[in-house]
């Protein structure tokens, strides 16, 4: 306690979990905005660090498709679209893959009746930094087929 020095521990079982986006380092490209690297003895009182990916595809495709109440055939569009997203940020051809927020809040809207194409430029598109953007664009022209998910969705 800073007013008295008072050391004070804290209950058996307590544990003190911490999220960052930028591994504790900041980041000066703009994509976490407001952050700043932490001190070096603060990150070294984490006993552990562990880095929290994407889920597997398959479960991906299930989680998706529960929530947003679509057959499972039109989540696993979706999944595969956004898979080959992470893969070219993993490649360094974009900065940011489409997470599954985004890739929820796409399915959400075509699972109350907008069309794909349009849902996908709502939640996907809008707002992405202007290299994002088009590199979305051209992913979704080569490997996006929203005419076969609008069907899907109808049949």
């Amino acid at each position: 306690a800073r007013a008295t020095g008072e050391r004070i521990d804290c209950a058996p079982g307590v544990m003190f979990v911490c999220a960052d986006n930028t591994s504790g380092t900041g980041d000066e490209t703009g994509q976490y905005s407001g952050t700043s690297g932490m001190n070096r003895a603060f990150l070294d009182r984490m006993a552990a660090r562990v880095f929290v990916g994407y889920m597997e595809r398959a479960k991906e495709k299930a989680v998706l498709a529960a929530r947003a109440g679509l057959p499972e055939p039109v989540a696993s569009l979706l999944v595969d679209f956004a898979s080959r997203t992470r893969s070219a940020a993993r490649n360094g051809d974009m900065a940011h893959a489409l997470g599954f927020r985004r890739l929820e809040a796409w399915a959400g809207l075509i699972g109350q009746g907008l069309p794909s194409a349009d849902a996908f430029g709502m939640t996907c598109l809008a707002g992405e930094a202007p290299d994002d953007e088009e590199t979305l664009r051209q992913m979704a022209t080569a490997h996006l087929d929203h005419a076969a998910i609008d069907s899907a969705l109808a049949a």
